[in-house]
């Protein structure tokens, strides 16, 4: 190939002499580069060239363009190795980052982890404390502090959450048993920490809307019913007793210092009644409001017009005089004195008669119909003396002086404060009802609220404690003779079933409300078991000594039958009353019969069982007998032929190797309950077969019933409860109320209520359709309502307790 042609300035001629194009153009080396191409461009614009030299100046424009673009591009990979080498360095970084976040965020985690691991840990012991706490409280007679703090277990274990299962369900069944236990056992609605020193009086007003107190600290306070303080009065010596005029307007006060001060309840002081010349121990308005009479040291009773007027002035006693009270007709005075007698007094001053005591008289109190007084001493007793002056009943109980008394306003009931630090409520024929136990100073004063629900106590402690007299769950039925083996009901509808309570010495029949209907005495032997005949007045019982009884309990007549020989713990009638079967400690199942003059006859004994037989029941149907035996079965008797029960078994039950101790059958005869010594209930079909077992308690379950619609079962339970299951086997109550093991229970014919027997000498009726209905809560927040909004005794953090209703959380 020719060379180009091509003509260039002198200074451009070397490096273009130098090319040597050489016809094979793959030789790069000769073409024009950089600054010496663009030159040979520019002069190339005005000048006309060959093929070839425009071919040498594109090969060299090409060549210029490839190293350009090659330029370009490793300034580019140096620039991407560069930000590769930054986002590496970068990536390095966050990667050092993410792994200290990631540690950070492990740790943060743990210690999240620990730290709810604590919380829950701390939680749960929490409301495990408080729950404690309650039944603490509760079994040392705290029965108020009891139920709050079992509202407030109850309420944080509602506000836990995360819990895990096991610790959630120990929790819930703690708190809901100290609840439970809480609220079966409450008495004390209310307490007011009234006065400093001690309480020396208490007073309802007439209208029931106030509470008057007063005290050693020489003051007299009215507080409204629901315990928040009106007004304060002062005195100038220690007030010993407070008094509502029977309009509720005025109060008047015993003062220490000799006078009577007479205040209206806005906080005026009216008048003061002066003239004893020694302390006043007790002042007493007359019902039409109109006269006012004092006793003091001085021995003298003054009467004294309302407006502050002496009328009359006489001695009394022989030492000082102490308590004073007109009768409800206004017509005669009772006043009590050191000289160890009670005197009733025209109001004219003359006596009418003494009643003599053997030690000085505290307390006197006129019954609502003015016929009977009721006496306190420094006997220790509680005395019920007729109008005329004869001593009709002594209640004894009180371990020290009784220095206050007080009738119900329907004349039902008794109450009488002591120095035992006890408040006692008696029945009507002088049965001890209730102890209250709770205050921790001597009780000055008693006093009933003028609808007879609640029950006012002043003591020593400071405290004034307001009680509920009427409990809506169940009714006692206490003082009994001895242990109450066995209650039964007899057959009949709601108004005139009574309950038989079988204890030695005598057997009490009641009515569901609470009335003593009869007693029937018997020997002082223990009686074990009992049963009503369900065709005529008939109750059978029998005992230690193995004899049945049979007891009209209408007229009073008995008849005796005689066979066992060793005591009898069963006994049941057929359902058409012609069959008495009985069983015991001789381990023989008799079958009795009617005859045709009516009497019973042993028809059949049967060697049943190796060790002592507990209980036994008749199937409804009448078709067949079981018994329950400490030897750990529980065995079903069958007819073999009218009259005659087969000596061959029927079934023989098992649980599990346990004593049986109670035995019932369904009403419709097609379930078998049992009772045993583990705690536990079985539940049998009629064919044998074990339907369930149901946890009762480790102490032990005793006897067993179902109600008459076959829907629950009742259990006595040896912890001092009942327990009440569906017949699914669902546990819906566990009733506390027995301060003692429970022996017996029994359902009423009519369904309504159930009643319980126990070591503790009493029985309860439950009111089954307010227990059934029960919601533990609400209950609690209705009782302590007024305590909740008036103690200072709560801290600010706990008065909300009731603010508002809370259902569990569930996860």
């Amino acid at each position: 190939m020719a060379r180009p042609t091509i003509r260039c300035p002198a200074s451009l001629l070397p490096s273009y002499l130098t090319l040597g194009w050489p016809p094979n153009v793959k030789d790069e080396s000769r073409l024009l580069r950089g600054q010496a191409l663009q030159e040979v461009l520019d002069w190339t614009q005005r000048q006309s060239l060959s093929d070839l030299d425009y071919r040498y100046l594109a090969a060299s424009q090409e060549m210029e363009r490839r190293e350009v673009q090659k330029t370009l591009e490793m300034e580019r990979l140096r620039e991407a190795e560069v930000r590769l080498a930054l986002e590496q360095k970068s990536a390095r970084r966050q990667r050092q980052l993410l792994k200290l976040l990631t540690v950070a965020l492990i740790a943060t985690a743990g210690f999240a982890g620990i730290a709810l691991f604590a919380y829950r840990q701390s939680a749960a012991s929490e409301v495990e404390a408080i729950a404690a706490a309650s039944q603490g409280s509760f079994a040392s007679y705290q029965r108020l502090d009891a139920l709050v703090q079992a509202m407030q277990a109850r309420r944080k274990f509602y506000r836990l959450w995360l819990l895990p299962a096991s610790v959630r369900s120990r929790l819930d069944q703690k708190t809901h048993q100290a609840l439970e236990t809480a609220v079966y056992g409450a008495d004390e609605a209310n307490r007011i920490a009234a006065q400093q020193g001690g309480v020396l009086s208490v007073s309802f007003s007439p209208d029931g809307q106030w509470i008057a107190t007063a005290g050693t600290d020489r003051t007299l306070k009215l507080w409204q019913r629901d315990g928040k303080l009106v007004r304060t009065f002062t005195h100038s010596a220690t007030v010993y007793e407070v008094q509502f005029s029977p309009d509720s307007q005025r109060l008047i006060a015993a003062g220490l210092d000799g006078t009577v001060p007479v205040w209206s309840i806005e906080g005026s002081l009216l008048t003061t009644l002066i003239g004893h010349t020694a302390p006043i121990w007790g002042v007493s308005f007359s019902p039409d409001g109109q006269t006012i009479a004092s006793t003091s040291g001085d021995r003298t009773i003054k009467l004294w017009r309302a407006d502050g007027t002496l009328v009359r002035s006489f001695t009394a006693h022989q030492a000082a005089a102490w308590d004073i009270t007109f009768s409800p007709d206004g017509q005669r005075l009772a006043s009590t004195s050191v000289d160890n007698t009670i005197k009733l007094w025209n109001l004219d001053g003359t006596s009418i008669r003494t009643l003599e005591n053997d030690k000085a008289v505290w307390s006197v109190a006129f019954s609502p119909d003015g016929q009977k007084l009721v006496s306190g001493g420094a006997d220790n007793l509680v005395k019920v003396w007729s109008r005329e002056g004869a001593l009709l009943k002594t209640l004894s109980g009180h371990s020290a002086e009784v220095l206050s008394v007080a009738f119900s306003p329907d004349g039902s009931a008794i109450a009488s404060g002591s120095s035992d630090k006890t408040l006692k409520l008696w029945n009507q024929n002088g049965e001890l009802m209730r102890t209250y136990r709770e205050h921790r100073g001597t009780v000055r004063a008693v006093a009933f609220s003028p609808d007879g629900r609640t029950l006012a106590s002043s003591s020593a402690d400071g405290t004034v404690k307001l009680w509920n007299t009427h409990n809506p769950l169940f009714v006692g039925l206490h003082n009994h003779p001895d242990v109450l083996w066995q209650v039964v009901y007899a057959p009949g509808n709601a108004d005139e079933a009574l309950i038989a309570g079988i204890s030695s010495q005598e057997i009490r029949l009641w009515r569901s409300d609470g009335v003593l209907v009869k007693s029937l005495p018997v020997s002082a032997i223990l009686f074990y078991a009992g049963a009503f005949s369900p065709t005529e007045s008939t109750l059978a019982i029998a005992g230690a000594s193995g004899e049945i009884l049979l007891i009209d309990w209408k007229s009073g007549e008995t008849t005796r039958l005689t066979a066992h020989r060793a005591a009898v713990y069963g006994l049941a009638y057929s359902p058409d009353g012609q069959f008495l079967v009985s069983a015991g400690d001789d381990r023989t199942l008799k079958l009795w019969q009617r005859d045709e003059r009516n009497e019973f006859q042993l028809r059949q004994t049967l060697p049943a069982h190796t060790g002592r037989i507990w209980n036994l029941a008749f199937s409804p149907d009448g078709q067949f007998v079981a018994t329950s035996s400490l030897d750990g079965t529980v065995k079903l008797w069958t007819w073999d032929t009218p009259g005659h029960l087969a000596e061959e078994l029927h079934l023989v039950l098992s649980g599990n190797g346990s004593e049986m101790w109670g035995v019932a059958i369904s009403p419709d005869s097609q379930l078998i309950a049992a009772t045993g010594r583990n705690g536990q209930l079985y539940l049998w079909n009629r064919q044998g077969q074990l339907i369930r077992t149901l946890e009762g308690d480790d102490m032990g379950l005793t006897r067993v019933a179902f109600s008459p619609d076959g829907q629950f079962i009742a259990a006595g339970v040896l912890d001092n409860t009942v327990k009440l299951w569906s017949v699914e086997g669902t546990l819906l109550s566990t009733l506390s109320g027995h301060t003692s093991g429970v022996l017996s229970v029994t359902f009423s014919p009519d369904g309504k209520t159930l009643a319980s027997g126990s070591y503790d000498r009493s029985a309860i009726v439950w009111n089954l359709e307010a227990v059934l209905k029960l919601n533990l809560l609400e209950y609690g927040c209705q009782w302590v309502r007024d305590y909740l909004q008036t103690t200072s005794e709560l801290a600010a953090r706990d008065r909300p307790i009731c603010k508002h209703q809370l259902k569990p959380m569930r996860f």
